[in-house]
């Protein structure tokens, strides 16, 4: 488990922002690579082929949208596998990209299995908006827990 340091609360997430999530090309890498977009089916398939029932998607890069320096970014997502691998999950390189070229793709991990509620400690420590969950449900995003994502606001 990561030890929990206590985070400032997160900004709120644009719409524009909430519109990149959503639009993204989600990556994952390996021997069967895999694109993923949001609210799309996911091949179940692919799960099963990995033994698994769920894929998430997260990184620590760029935090809350800030542009941090590469070397600093490489540092944190290091700091997110240590923290996968303590937890014992099995996890393939991913990353998030911008069909629109905007934004530079960003690495993270598609980490196996992993239980919402460590993701959502994972979001607060990495200061994430979203991770993207693909399961049987289908590909979705899932917010940090302190976050309402702009479109589902009263």
């Amino acid at each position: 488990m990561t030890e929990m340091t206590e985070k400032p609360k997160p900004p709120r997430p644009t719409l524009s922002l909430e519109a990149s999530y959503r639009n993204a090309l989600y990556e994952v890498a390996g021997d069967d690579p895999l694109v993923l977009r949001i609210g799309a089916a996911v091949p179940l398939s692919w799960l099963q082929h990995r033994g698994a029932h769920s894929a998430t998607l997260i990184t620590a890069w760029n935090p809350f949208s800030r542009e941090l320096p590469e070397p600093v970014n490489l540092a944190r997502l290091q700091q997110l596998r240590r923290a996968v691998d303590a937890a014992g999950l099995r996890h393939l390189p991913a990353r998030g990209c911008d069909p629109s070229g905007l934004w530079t793709p960003e690495p993270g991990l598609c980490v196996l299995d992993l239980a919402e509620a460590l993701a959502g400690e994972w979001l607060r420590e990495y200061e994430q908006f979203a991770a993207v969950v693909a399961d049987a449900r289908g590909c979705r995003l899932l917010w940090h827990p302190e976050v309402t994502a702009p479109s589902t606001e009263a």
